[in-house]
């Protein structure tokens, strides 16, 4: 799978992403990265000011299991980067359901 994503790359022109994608593997439930996935957050006057937000995932109400694999993606991805998780596992998010505007605005339904 990496060398799919690799030749997509460098047929449209990137040829010098290594420094700054990094490939990683980690097994999941659904491909659905924008609804379970890590949030990142910055937080000015704090050092690291880059963190990991992981929000409880539920599959969408439950609709739709298996999802723990998915559920559990957010805090391994955090280790991996070695990046602060801030874990809020009371509150299930679809992260589809939000719009930020990157100024410390949100917007749900």
């Amino acid at each position: 799978m990496h060398e799919k994503a690799r030749s997509f790359l460098w047929h449209r022109g990137i040829q010098t992403f290594s420094d700054i994608i990094q490939f990683v593997h980690i097994p999941t439930d659904s491909s659905w990265i924008r609804d379970w996935g890590q949030i990142f957050v910055r937080v000015p006057g704090m050092l690291p000011r880059t963190w990991i937000t992981d929000w409880g995932f539920n599959g969408w109400g439950e609709e739709y299991p298996p999802w723990e694999k998915d559920d559990a993606a957010p805090t391994k991805i955090a280790k991996m980067l070695k990046v602060p998780c801030i874990e809020i596992r009371d509150v299930v998010l679809s992260a589809g359901a939000i719009d930020v505007n990157g100024e410390g605005t949100l917007l749900t339904m």
